[in-house]
């Protein structure tokens, strides 16, 4: 099998994995320093490219092809339905539709989209468009690192790959950064990423924000789905921080019973590997 390696450029970090098809073979990470990356936003491609040149080498990880990762910080994620439409204009009837559900100036974005499992007389469309700044700044630095970018995913997007459920709820966090995600039909319904205040230093000073933003999601899920609500029979899958502080998973969800686990490695690993880690890189691979 081919060897993938991946790589997330987080705001304090960089994260690389690499695989041989299910099978985990190195993976390592190497602190960036405070301000080289904002809100996902490479402030230093320079610096940040020579890092991650550091760690390749340091790691005797070839300078070949790489799968890498943004963050979904102000992205945004919609499904439409439009109604069917011939191909040939399909394509152009999206671009409108995403200038008509998104909030953000469209010129600002780059836009990207799959199409769904739709009934005959519709079209359902899963649209993201993600700043051009940001991914701009990944890939202008990957290819100042003398990598070959493959594909450029997006991190909450790795994180549904790794759930393996018809209907799930995740939520993952690292320092100050939140991904929660609603998945019905294996689909991505709801997707938010978000940046925590920077005065919150600890995990436990983060719970309570973490769970009124879960408890927003999945309101306003609600709000749009009568027919499907999120009820407390839905699983929640935690990742990141939160996967190695089980004492806190009861206040994520306030009164409500929701069974919490760890979302699951899809790969097989060494007793020393931490998938919560690096389960972004895993999702990409």
């Amino acid at each position: 099998m081919a060897k993938t390696t991946t790589l997330y450029i987080e705001d304090a970090e960089i994260k690389v994995l690499v695989n041989n098809g299910k099978k985990i073979e190195k993976w390592a990470s190497s602190p960036l320093e405070t301000g080289l990356v904002i809100d996902g936003l490479i402030q230093d491609e320079t610096k940040v490219s020579e890092a991650i040149k550091t760690l390749f080498s340091r790691e005797k990880i070839p300078a070949g092809r790489v799968v890498a990762a943004m963050s979904g910080l102000k992205s945004i994620f919609r499904i439409v339905t439009l109604p069917a439409v011939p191909k040939n204009i399909l394509d152009e009837a999206i671009k409108n539709e995403a200038n008509r559900v998104i909030p953000t100036p469209m010129d600002q974005n780059y836009l990207s989209y799959q199409i769904l499992p739709s009934a005959q007389s519709e079209t359902k469309v899963f649209i993201v468009a993600h700043p051009k700044n940001t991914t701009d700044s990944v890939v202008r630095t990957i290819n100042k690192a003398g990598l070959r970018l493959e594909v450029l995913d997006i991190a909450p997007l790795a994180l549904c790959r790794c759930a393996n459920l018809e209907k799930v709820i995740i939520v993952s966090n690292w320092l100050d950064n939140v991904d929660i995600a609603i998945i019905i039909d294996r689909i991505p319904q709801v997707i938010r990423s978000l940046s925590l205040p920077i005065e919150s230093q600890s995990l436990a000073e983060r719970i309570s924000t973490i769970a009124e933003e879960l408890a927003r999601t999945i309101t306003f899920y609600n709000s749009s789905h009568a027919e499907s609500l999120l009820d407390e029979s839905v699983p929640v899958l935690v990742s990141g921080e939160l996967a190695k502080e089980p004492d806190s998973w009861p206040l994520l969800l306030d009164e409500l019973s929701n069974q919490i686990s760890i979302l699951p490695s899809p790969f097989v690993a060494s007793e020393d590997f931490d998938p919560s880690v690096y389960i972004v890189n895993m999702g990409m691979a």
